[in-house]
């Protein structure tokens, strides 16, 4: 197929995507037809009111409608949400298909509003103004029966508008950007795939960076094949010569594709290339995301940032360490909280980031009143001190004079005495409750000025704080932390006069070298070296550092700026989140970069990449995949026919497209596992690394059973069963509760203190009976047993993996069990064991490479038929 424009290309993808939207709502339908789902839920639409004409455009100003209304905060309606509403309630039939009547009304809405707090709860809908569906609507006290399918309109939306640009800004983005190269106007394919980026012309700058740049992949230990990918993005980004273009990297499984994003984010951000780095879904992101934080992570073995590479190893200056400012981690809180609290992730997590900035700098809360709270105590303590004790004085005292005037005119010199003895040890205990006020308070103060100092010198965006305020600042809490170590924790006598509100004068400090001993911990040597660093303290804290930032004549409080979370993404270099996190507010639709990176491409439909193909001031695209694996999830079997389910991975791949790359060492399985994927998916082109052909790889489980490290089960006597649209095979659910029960064994017997099991069903109803059956089994503690589908192990590895097929039949359907990328994907997702359970006649019957795998493990001795 050609385009002749840019517009005409993106046109494409309309239909199908309005198709899918369809299909997704029929099937969220399909399943909410019971419970509180079903309609059963009901509510009166309070008012209808126009929204803002501001926030509409032009051609939905006399359609959009506003609904207000209360639904219970269990149902957990969300922002795009889709709801129905109904005059009546629905009913289904036995195919769970709503019986339509002519008299009932059917509203579908959009949520854009839902209190957290409360029951309200608003929605848009589409009526034009004489429709007489709005005077339905417009019925006082009219019950309506809701259905909140749970169908949310977001990603739709994002990708409806990013191929929607405006006519002229599309023929704009159409001659300057990536979508030429896709276009393959004007493209020199290179049949074999090679790339002369490497060769592009370098200044003198560009070609030193270049080197280091090798050096660099040498010392992370990247391979050829990843170090060619290093060398070709940074020479094309640091080439003049360079036009905008698209960048294939195919990671098949195990190949250290996440290794090498790493480093090449590390590189990116250390030469202040701003990128974009994303993927499909949260947990890719994540992933990435980890992997660059270790070089932030001091509880590891620190990694080394590019950035201190190049300047220790080639005393290179054109190169930065990467800060924590520069780098933002986008998406919602509600999803990403597992994730980000506790971690690491956290500190570049955006939402976090905002609030802990928000305190940091607040002029109540933050450093600005740490810093007066911190000088106000070093100065008046004792002072300080007396206020908070005065009341319970003033009690003691009360009590104490009553029985004082009894005693008046009895008091003999032996109890006087014994008054003054009294005296003495209540000065003491004076000394000893001040002192443990002093520590406190200190402790809790270089707490919290250590605390805001490291937010705002690490977090606060680089352009409002220079360096000599953040050195100062750093300094000042440093100095505090010093000056609370010099504190003796036994109370010293006059302790009081440690915080003397005079400065040290040359007679003070006579008085105390007079009495000094030889010794450095004597009381008048300590109260010496605190006084000191008490005076150095104040003089630094004189200074204000850090106090003046945002203090302007409109601000001279200096306020938190409203704007700082937009002050936070528009100076970050390396901005990670989803695809359609890209899109997710109006200054990341319009935010520039100069790169771009999307992980897990192959599992992305053509029409969403379009999200980062339209990218202001984009020079490379870097689609990072796999398309051997799984692909983009797409409901609507029509828009999957008419090719919507394709992602711009597989194209450019099918197109023999110019620039690109294959990882060819993977470092995961052993040989005799990753044998059968890499003949039958990747032509033998990926060889096994050092490390697992090494002997002592998974020697722990050598001949942990009799079938080895790889190999086909023959469940012959197993039979499918049919339940809810899905389908399991009890006889499999038993063979593998008896393998991961052996292995349990194993570990007790050869001390394994933890194996990671992951156990892989295409079904979901086969994923239910596995979690149901080892449930009920003791495992060993040293298991780490997990059960998913075959989609949620992509991108994972586990020790042992044990693969159930399921179908058995004597029809010789498998259904998409033959679906050759889910095949790949769960076969490839073990380290040192994969074991296949499934029925040998029936999956040979039912797909060629079924065939293929079975005769495979029957010629390595790898086949064993299962008895009843």
């Amino acid at each position: 197929m050609e385009f002749s424009s840019a517009q005409e290309y993106l046109q494409v993808f309309h239909v199908p995507l309005l198709e899918e939207v369809r299909a997704q709502l029929h099937q969220a339908l399909e399943k909410s037809i019971s419970g509180q789902a079903a309609g059963h839920i009901t509510t009166v639409i309070r008012k209808i009111v126009k929204p803002n004409p501001k926030k509409v455009r032009d051609e939905d100003k006399s359609s959009k409608k506003i609904l207000e209304f209360n639904l219970p905060p269990k149902l957990g309606a969300k922002y795009s949400d889709l709801i129905l509403f109904c005059s009546k309630k629905p009913r289904w039939n036995s195919k769970r298909e709503c019986l339509v009547k002519s008299d009932v009304v059917f509203v579908l809405g959009s949520v854009v509003y839902a209190s957290k707090t409360t029951s309200k709860v608003c929605a848009a809908i589409y009526v034009e103004d004489g429709d007489p569906l709005l005077t339905e609507l417009k019925v006082r006290w009219r019950v309506w029966h809701v259905v909140l399918p749970g169908v949310g309109l977001t990603p739709a939306r994002r990708i409806w508008e990013a191929i929607n640009m405006p006519f002229g800004f599309m023929e704009v983005l159409f001659r300057r950007s990536v979508i030429h190269t896709i276009l393959q106007i004007d493209q020199q394919i290179s049949p074999n795939g090679t790339d002369h980026s490497v060769v592009l012309p370098q200044t003198e700058e560009g070609a030193k960076t270049l080197r280091c740049v090798e050096d660099y992949s040498n010392y992370r230990g990247l391979n050829e094949s990843q170090r060619d990918v290093l060398k070709s993005v940074l020479a094309a980004l640091l080439s003049e010569d360079a036009r905008p273009h698209v960048r294939l990297v195919q990671g098949p499984p195990g190949t250290g594709k996440t290794s090498m994003l790493a480093s090449l984010i590390s590189v990116l951000g250390c030469l202040r290339i701003r990128t974009l780095i994303s993927a499909p879904t949260n947990a890719a992101v994540v992933e990435v995301s980890k992997r660059v934080m270790r070089f932030f992570d001091v509880s590891l073995h620190k990694e080394m940032s590019f950035g201190e590479y190049s300047r220790i190893q080639a005393g290179s200056n054109g190169c930065f360490s990467i800060s924590l400012s520069s780098i933002v981690l986008l998406g919602s809180k509600e999803r990403l909280k597992a994730e980000v609290d506790g971690s690491m992730l956290g500190k570049i997590f955006l939402h976090d980031r905002v609030d802990r900035l928000v305190y940091a700098l607040s002029p109540r809360t933050g450093w600005k009143a740490t810093v007066k709270s911190v000088m106000r105590f070093l100065t008046e303590a004792p002072e300080l001190y007396e206020a908070q004790d005065a009341d319970a004085q003033d009690s003691d005292e009360g009590q104490s004079k009553s029985s004082a005037k009894g005693r008046k005119n009895r008091t003999s010199k032996k109890e006087k005495e014994k008054e003054k003895e009294k005296e003495k040890e209540k000065l003491v205990i004076r000394y000893d409750s001040f002192w443990s006020f002093a520590r406190e308070s200190m402790i809790e103060l270089q707490a919290q000025l250590q605390k805001t100092s490291t937010v705002i010198t690490s977090e606060l965006p680089s352009c409002h704080i220079d360096t000599m305020t953040s050195n100062a600042m750093i300094n000042a809490s440093n100095l505090m932390a010093n000056l609370v170590n010099r504190m003796p924790v036994k109370a010293p006598l006059e302790a009081t006069t440690w915080f003397s509100t005079s400065t040290t004068t040359e007679e003070t400090l006579h008085e105390m070298f007079s009495s000094l001993s030889l010794s450095n911990k004597s009381p008048a040597n300590a109260k010496m070296k605190f006084v000191q660093a008490r005076e150095a303290l104040l003089e630094a804290l004189k200074l204000g550092p850090g106090c003046s930032l945002f203090v302007t004549n409109k601000n001279p409080e200096g306020r938190v700026p409203s704007d700082l979370r937009a002050m936070c993404l528009e100076n970050a270099i390396l901005v990670f989140c989803t695809v359609s996190g890209a899109a997710g507010s109006p200054q990341m639709v319009e935010s520039a970069f100069e790169c771009a990176i999307i992980d897990e491409a192959s599992q992305l439909v053509e029409a969403e990449t379009a999200i980062v193909m339209r990218k202001k001031g984009l020079k490379q695209l870097i689609l990072v995949g796999d398309h051997k694996q799984l692909p983009a999830t797409v409901i609507s079997k029509v828009a999957e026919q008419c090719g919507y389910r394709r992602s711009l991975f597989d194209r450019l791949q099918m197109l023999q497209h110019g620039c690109r790359h294959m990882l060819n060492t993977q470092y995961r399985m052993k040989p005799t596992i990753s044998h059968f994927p890499n003949s039958q998916f990747y032509e033998g082109k990926v060889k096994d690394g050092p490390n697992v052909m090494s002997p002592t790889y998974g020697h722990s489980l050598h001949d942990a059973a009799a079938f080895g490290a790889y190999a086909f089960l023959d469940c012959r006597h197993g039979a499918e069963v049919l339940q809810q649209k899905s389908w399991k095979n009890p006889k499999e659910v038993e063979v593998v509760t008896t393998l991961i029960t052996a292995l349990g064994k194993v570990c007790a017997a050869r001390n394994i203190e933890n194996l990671s099991v992951g156990v892989i069903s295409p079904y979901l109803m086969q994923v239910e009976a596995l979690k149901q059956s080892l449930s009920r089994q003791v495992m060993h503690q040293a298991l780490q047993v997990e059960v998913k589908s075959v989609d949620g192990f992509q991108g994972n590895e586990r020790d042992v993996i044990i693969f159930s097929a399921v179908r058995a039949n004597q029809s010789k359907n498998i259904g998409f069990v033959d679906d050759c990328r889910r095949l790949n994907v769960a076969i490839t997702r073990g380290r040192y064991c994969v074991w296949i359970v499934g029925n040998a006649a029936t999956l040979s019957g039912g797909g060629k490479t079924w065939k293929k795998l079975v005769a495979d493990a029957k010629a390595r001795n790898c086949y064993h038929a299962l008895q009843a």
